[in-house]
């Protein structure tokens, strides 16, 4: 029931600081870290990706950087059968190319990223979720990736899709 600027983690230092930006993707993992995706910075769109962890108060630019500079995207951190994984679907880019289907998933712990199955139709400004394994018949994560805008024109849309992650 409250906000704080201090990590209590750390015994109250402030959070850190990371470099100005908007309409990026963000997840947690189980363990805290924050993993935030893409967005603009100086009216530019970023492919970075920085880490956030909150249990040693550090915030730090991976290596691995998204395939595609974009805005307006999702992400979502899942547990798969090789690990944590954290996806970063759809997106805007600037200029005429206009809204994106792209799926990546990066792996935290190699530190790499790779390109899987694409959403069936470009998409952006949408609801993004995780549903967790709940019994024995869906023993994976999911992805809902919910509404959301088609194209410059700004068409709303009403799809709903589950992704499922593979990292095999």
């Amino acid at each position: 029931g409250s906000v704080s600027t201090t990590n209590s983690i750390v015994g109250g230092a402030a959070f850190p600081a990371i470099a100005p930006r908007s309409d990026f993707g963000c997840a947690t993992l189980p363990d805290g870290r924050v993993y935030i995706g893409g967005g603009v910075a100086g009216g530019v769109d970023r492919a970075e990706i920085i880490e956030i962890d909150p249990s040693t108060n550090t915030t730090r630019t991976r290596t691995a950087t998204l395939t595609l500079a974009r805005h307006s995207l999702g992400a979502a951190a899942v547990n798969t059968s090789l690990g944590p994984r954290v996806y970063f679907i759809g997106g805007r880019v600037s200029g005429p190319s206009g809204t994106r289907n792209v799926v990546e998933e990066y792996d935290p712990a190699a530190d790499t990223i790779r390109t899987v199955a694409p959403l069936p139709h470009a998409l952006r400004e949408f609801g993004i979720c995780t549903v967790p394994a709940i019994n024995s018949n869906d023993q994976l994560d999911f992805v809902w990736v919910v509404g959301g805008v088609t194209d410059f024109t700004v068409n709303v849309t009403n799809s709903a899709y589950r992704f499922t992650p593979d990292p095999s």
